[in-house]
């Protein structure tokens, strides 16, 4: 008998480096003198195979609710196989960029369109923007 994938795609790591390379749980990014980039990467694993990977940046108040979304990314797989890879995207900030925070959500789907439960977000990384024009 066949088996059918029921399952969402596995999260084995999730990673947001900056060009500032802070250390900092929470980056803070400052654009003032000129464009900083964010590079987002996922280690993702999935019996029948990841479908489509993505982050969708949002910034957010000082109680942490979700505001508008500024940004959306599609990563693309770097390394490995869909069943079992490495996936990245970058993100370019320049000085048009809107201060504050941001929220990076990173959501997955696997070819036959399994998501975890309830939401498609597997994880949130977050950074502060600093832009003093």
């Amino acid at each position: 008998t066949a088996k059918i994938d029921w399952s969402a795609p596995a999260l084995k790591s999730y990673t947001m480096t900056t060009s500032s390379s802070s250390s900092s749980s929470t980056p803070e990014i400052d654009v003032t003198e000129g464009p900083q980039t964010i590079t987002f990467r996922a280690h993702l694993t999935d019996e029948s195979g990841v479908g489509r990977v993505k982050i969708d940046i949002f910034n957010t108040d000082t109680n942490g609710e979700l505001g508008e979304r500024q940004f959306e990314l599609e990563l693309s797989l770097i390394e490995g196989n869909d069943k079992d890879g490495t996936y990245e995207a970058t993100l370019t900030l320049d000085n048009q960029t809107r201060p504050g925070s941001y929220q990076c959500a990173l959501k997955v789907w696997d070819i036959l369109g399994n998501t975890p439960f309830g939401s498609n977000v597997v994880a949130n990384r977050h950074f502060n923007v600093i832009n003093n024009n």
